[in-house]
């Protein structure tokens, strides 16, 4: 061998040693991922300190808990988190393709917050409402049930829709214009005709958050909020709650089929007034039932699989006697005709879950949602039903890295729409004859992405993108929704906000103009029609000093493509609905305020809306701007809760908002008939919207006892709903006297006591 040929073996071999340290490092380092949780609830914990003394390295739990970081063997983990006791783990012996599940325990020191309130965090959102787990279970409760929707109703910015209607108005925007998601499937009814319940029992739902600010990418398809709802993570332990009071009847079972492979969540509720009332002598018009099964499938340590079937039903049964009786007034007035107005709602979802350093979510979805109202007198019977059934898809993936959250994503949503089918007989058979639905099928696609960039600790920006597809027919239209928004907190106490957005909306709940009711239908836009979208513009300012939380939100929405119905519609008798409805555009701006205090043993909470919403239809009113009847100047809340020592707790909240809006029918005329016919009785109506109906308020209260056994749960409730009786009126209705037509309004429900008990095992 010679010297140049012993020089390139030697550099060859020292190569090669390297080369093995090298890859015996590489194989010696791992990355060490997992999940933490809430030992006692399964409540997934978002924002957990990561760290890894002897590196210095550290990061922190996603959205979903997932936290994932790259270490060698033999570390120690440290996670720690606020108001949870820190806990070490050893990664001795862990291999890379484990994934940890982390418990942690509540600390024994007691924190005074006891409400829902949106707080600023180190990356905060713009205008997010966020209710987790722990926060459900401390919220004010009605009939022992503590209930999503309800709560946000409480918050600035949010209203209630009306006693006989549960929807949510958010800033400006009518009820349909709220994107509900259940675990990746769209809701379409948020609230039940008894409508201090929404159809999430509490116990199944996990974390929900209403974005009535800057919506996600992945979220759009309506133009005022997105409330995304999550299911709580199911446990291998067998769990059951079960709960009757005079208002509501509740089970729910958590069971374990295959341990750590397959499990089952079942709940089921449904009211009870109208089968208790009948025992002191009264009837009540309303009732709802709603139920959910989900089955849990653990595929692997990073791979879940869902499959749930989910149904809610509501019915009103009533006379004019009834519908009446909480207004002191000529009971003879009404007609002596019965009602019966119907909806069910029903869906069943396929979902897929991969936690890793790329999550991904998929779900696959069939729903379907009919509506009818009948009506019956003497020998006459008139119903109108309508309805629509929906088939989607949408696919998620999401990734933190280097200061960033990404996601991008796809979805389809094939609808089917059946639209205002008649069947009468009688003499309304005549005036309004029979018909067969109107059916129409609409496509509804996006891709979207977004992204949150943490610049520094006191810049973030967030960003996101979604293209529209709209398809009916041989038509098509494609549409842009650009997302910004920027966040600074100079200090730890102050934050600052601001955001704009565009959103559009392909379908729109069309119905009468003075109130929500259930033969409202939805419909598809006509594409030879502006497309609705809105642009919105929000900054809010938020203040924390110690045990205070202070925030201050301003906002202005411009809105196009409005679709209503045309003055003087008839879609009961129109063969296209579509000839029936005119295109416009809409404003909405106004004020959030909400002021927080919080003590050890109790919390206070105030909130302040003032709002104006306004339309603009060529064919309507004249042309001249008017309110939209969803219109509400003040809305305001107080909520006042906390402990009394030992294991009792109570509530006390009071509201009042301002009537909504109706098209007053001032006078009509009188013509003769044709032949041997009745006269003819022509109607005189007012300006569009110019009429509001009396401001509502009312005060709810409720007082809980619990007891702990070594087995089980108990709590005791009474309470009570609208204290003092205040009418709270929903509809308005012309009625003649001495020749005179006057105009009377009608509540739906009046005092509402409650009596509860539950149980968890």
């Amino acid at each position: 061998m010679d010297c140049h040929t012993y020089r390139m073996t030697r550099r060859t071999l020292i190569c090669f040693l390297l080369f093995c340290l090298l890859s015996k490092q590489e194989l010696l380092a791992q990355y060490v991922q997992g999940f933490v949780m809430d030992r006692n609830t399964r409540e997934i914990l978002v924002g957990v300190n990561i760290f890894l003394p002897a590196s210095g390295r550290g990061t922190q739990t996603d959205l979903s808990g997932y936290f994932h970081i790259d270490e060698q063997e033999d570390s120690i983990l440290v996670i720690s988190y606020l108001g949870y006791e820190a806990q070490s783990v050893s990664l001795r012996g862990v291999k890379q393709d484990s994934l940890l599940l982390v418990l942690l325990d509540e600390s024994a020191i007691i924190i005074g917050e006891a409400v829902v309130k949106a707080e600023a965090k180190s990356n905060p959102a713009i205008s997010v409402l966020e209710i987790n787990t722990k926060q459900i279970k401390m919220m004010p409760s009605f009939g022992g049930e503590a209930d999503i929707v309800q709560a946000f109703h409480s918050m600035p910015g949010v209203k209630k829709a009306g006693d006989a209607n549960g929807g949510m108005l958010v800033r400006g925007g009518s009820s349909d214009q709220n994107n509900v998601v259940l675990d990746g499937v769209p809701i379409y009814q948020s609230g039940h005709i008894i409508s201090f319940y929404s159809p999430f029992q509490s116990e199944l739902i996990g974390s929900a958050k209403l974005y009535k600010g800057m919506i996600p990418a992945s979220l759009g398809g309506r133009l005022s909020s997105a409330l995304e709802l999550k299911t709580a993570p199911a446990s291998d332990s067998l769990q059951v709650d079960l709960g009757l009071s005079i208002l509501l009847g509740k089970a729910y079972i958590q069971t374990p089929i295959v341990p750590g492979k397959w499990s089952m969540q079942l709940a089921g509720r449904r009211s009870l007034p109208d089968l208790v009332w009948p025992v002191i002598g009264e009837q009540f018009p309303a009732k709802f039932f709603d139920g959910r099964m989900i089955h849990n499938f653990q595929l692997s340590s990073k791979n879940q699989l869902r499959l749930s079937f989910y149904q809610s039903t509501d019915e009103l049964l009533a006379n004019g006697k009834t519908i009446s009786k909480f207004k002191e007034t000529e009971k003879s007035l009404m007609p002596d005709m019965q009602l019966l107005s119907k909806n069910t709602e029903r869906n069943m979802a396929l979902s897929f879950t991969h936690q890793g350093p790329w999550n991904l979510e998929a779900v696959v979805y069939a729903s379907d949602l009919k509506t009818s109202n009948a009506m019956s007198w003497a020998d006459n019977a008139l119903e109108i039903h309508s309805g629509i059934r929906d088939f989607g898809m949408k696919t998620t993936v999401a990734k933190s890295w280097k200061g960033h959250q990404s996601y991008a994503g796809v979805s389809f949503i094939s609808h089917h729409f059946s639209a205002m089918g008649v069947s009468s007989s009688g003499t309304i058979g005549e005036v309004i004859p029979s018909k067969k639905t109107e059916e129409l099928r609409s496509g509804e696609g996006s891709l979207f992405l977004g992204d949150t960039w943490k610049l520094s600790p006191i810049w973030s920006i967030e960003s996101g993108m979604r293209l529209a597809v709209w398809t009916r027919s041989s038509q098509a239209r494609v549409l842009l929704e650009p997302k910004l928004a920027v966040n600074f907190i100079p200090t730890v106490n102050w934050s600052v906000q601001f955001a704009v957005q565009r959103n559009t909306q392909s379908l729109q709940k069309l119905g009468s103009n003075s109130i929500s009711l259930p033969t409202d239908m939805w419909y598809p836009t006509n594409l030879d029609q502006p497309a609705p979208s809105a642009w919105q513009g929000d900054i809010s300012i938020a203040w924390k000093p110690e045990n205070w939380s202070m925030s201050v939100s301003g906002y202005y929405k411009i809105m196009d493509g409005l679709n209503e119905f045309n003055e003087g519609a008839t879609p009961f008798l129109a063969t296209r609905i579509q000839d029936e409805v005119v295109s416009g555009s809409g404003r909405a701006y106004g004020t959030d305020i909400s002021v927080a205090y919080h003590a050890e043993a109790f919390t206070a909470q105030l909130g302040y809306s003032l709002s104006w919403s306004t339309r603009q239809f060529d064919d309507l009113n004249g042309g001249n701007r008017y309110f939209d009847r969803f219109d509400r100047r003040h809305d305001l809340s107080f909520q006042f809760l906390g402990q009394l020592g030992g294991n009792w707790s109570y509530s006390c909240a009071f509201y009042l908002a301002t009537g909504a809006r109706f098209t007053p029918r001032l006078a009509q005329y009188v013509i003769p008939g044709i032949g041997e016919a009745s006269p003819v009785f022509i109607p005189v109506y007012g300006e569009r919207n110019s009429q509001k109906l009396s401001s509502s308020h009312r005060i709810d209260i409720a007082l809980n006892y619990q007891i702990k056994t070594p087995k089980a749960t108990w709590q005791f409730q009474a309470g009570a709903y609208n204290v003092y009786n205040q009418m709270q009126a929903f509809r308005i209705e012309n009625v003649e006297r001495n020749g005179r037509m006057i105009l009377r309004e009608v509540g739906l429900f009046g005092m509402m006591p409650s009596l509860g008990l539950s149980v968890k095992f």
